[in-house]
């Protein structure tokens, strides 16, 4: 039996985690005193975390951009191409049936083939 530090309750050494710079070889609070510290630090700090996740990984894909010019050339073509085919379709089932098909629909069923 061991004393959590955090709730002071006496739990059997299972209920904590291994630590190998104790004494005891466990930690000083429980796996739930554990976990509930964990998931306060993450609230309280969440935001901050995801801006400065966005941050690096903007910043990683500029550097990419910049080491790499062809294939971010050949990516953006091909991605605006498919995006002016999916536009051109939602424009001609738009003009055929007097509305457009929903963003991210495609033409399934054929009818818009007949260019």
């Amino acid at each position: 039996m061991k004393l959590c530090y955090a709730c002071q309750k006496n739990k059997s050494e299972s209920d904590f985690y291994k630590d190998e710079y104790s004494d005891d070889g466990y930690t000083s609070s429980c796996r739930d005193c554990q976990k509930a510290k964990s998931k306060a630090y993450y609230k309280a700090v969440r935001d901050a975390l995801t801006d400065k996740q966005k941050e690096a990984r903007k910043k990683a894909y500029n550097l990419w951009k910049e080491n790499h010019p062809e294939r971010y050339r050949e990516l953006t073509t091909k991605n605006n191409e498919k995006r002016r085919l999916a536009n051109k379709a939602r424009l001609k089932a738009s003009e055929l049936l007097g509305e457009g098909l929903p963003k991210g629909e495609s033409d399934e069923g054929g009818i818009l083939q007949g260019d």
